[in-house]
């Protein structure tokens, strides 16, 4: 005897022997062979057409779409799988920054002692303000690049920002141009510390550089004004004025 009867299909896939019987009383599939007594019997053939219902049903098709599916042939079959491993792969993605966030979330729990409210509010305003600039991607490698410096070298560079941008403030204050080597001393940390933030990304750049213009808050917590920005800015054009000249050098 060639093929599985409903019994043996129905012992082999967990698959009920009512759930056979609908699937052929629908047309959906039909044994395509009988024992001499009249049983039906599933060939090879079926049962591949079977697992193909059993994986689009997974998908959750209905009946009538795994019908209208199976009708349009192998292409169309193999464009639905597609489309549908694009969406578990962004699905699973999701998933792993959702992951990440938890154990960023555990990690604050269990290192931190509780906050106040008001610190609590700084936070979610911290959280919320980074959304609006970077996608989730781009805080991932924040949070990542973050994790590779350490908590103790970003609690110095933490600490250093300030003396920085009050050295540049005093600068200023003196009248000292941009040009001068003093400022480019400044300049070049300066350059040094976005640069570890970062980690080479020009888009991080971009979005933090956007975020510094337009949330007065970020201003205010880190000591900065469009004024402090521009001199930076300048010195930074005569850094690389001056790289430019060093490799001309050296050539």
């Amino acid at each position: 005897m060639n093929g599985f009867t409903v019994g043996a299909v129905a012992a082999r896939t967990g698959m009920t022997v009512r759930t056979l019987h609908h699937y052929e009383h629908i047309g959906l599939l039909c044994p395509s062979g009988r024992t001499d007594a009249g049983y039906r019997l599933y060939s090879e053939s079926d049962i591949h057409s079977l697992e193909t219902i059993a994986l689009l049903r997974s998908l959750g098709l209905s009946l009538a779409e795994v019908a209208s599916v199976k009708a349009q042939g192998t292409e169309t079959l193999l464009l639905l799988l597609e489309q549908h491993r694009a969406q578990v792969e962004r699905k699973l993605e999701e998933t792993q920054q959702l992951v990440t966030r938890l154990d960023h979330m555990a990690e604050r729990l269990r290192t931190h002692a509780p906050q106040s409210v008001d610190d609590a509010l700084d936070t979610i305003r911290i959280v919320t303000t980074f959304e609006r600039y970077f996608d989730a991607g781009q805080i991932e490698t924040i949070r990542a690049q973050a994790g590779q410096l350490g908590k103790e070298h970003i609690r110095e560079v933490e600490a250093e920002w300030p003396r920085l941008v009050g050295a540049v403030r005093q600068e200023m204050a003196l009248g000292t141009p941009p040009s001068d080597e003093r400022v480019l001393v400044l300049a070049r940390r300066w350059r040094e510390l976005v640069d570890e933030f970062v980690n080479g990304r020009i888009d991080i750049a971009a979005g933090a550089g956007r975020m510094l213009a337009a949330e007065p808050a970020v201003m205010q917590r880190t000591g900065l004004d469009e004024n402090v920005m521009d001199y930076v800015a300048q010195a930074a054009v005569f850094l690389r004025g001056n790289r430019g000249s060093s490799q001309d050098q050296d050539n």
